[in-house]
């Protein structure tokens, strides 16, 4: 059983409501029960287990949705950068923007490496 499927009916929507960013009294509102109850549910290992795992999923979801959009985002700019009709300043800033962008991910991707490295390394060491 995950975490997720321990949680009652109720703490559910109250999980997911809160998940979301909604305050203790809508989530109270939203699953039927008093603000009290979900100040209890919050002190229970089990409920902020299923409030993690909720929290990570929606995480996930927004990640995929900027991945999905930034191809997009990358051919706008693109776009600009090379139209010779748009604005001196808009070109320049597009121009920053995927230099900017294609630096950091590079730096990003040489970290994950370096990281992944070491925990290769200490789970040899450490087994």
């Amino acid at each position: 059983m995950t975490p997720v499927e321990a949680l009652t009916p109720k703490q559910l929507i109250a999980a997911q409501a809160l998940a979301c960013g909604f305050s203790i009294a809508a989530a109270a509102a939203a699953s039927g029960t008093g603000e009290k109850t979900i100040d209890r549910w919050l002190k229970l290992p089990e409920f902020q287990i299923g409030l993690k795992a909720i929290r990570q999923d929606l995480y996930q979801v927004t990640i995929n949705a900027l991945v999905g959009a930034s191809t997009d985002a990358v051919k706008t700019l693109r776009t600009i950068a090379q139209d010779p009709s748009a604005p001196p300043a808009a070109r320049v800033t597009a121009a920053r923007t995927i230099l900017d962008q294609a630096g950091r991910a590079q730096g990003e991707a040489e970290l994950l490496q370096r990281l992944e490295a070491l925990e290769d390394l200490l789970n040899k060491e450490h087994p």
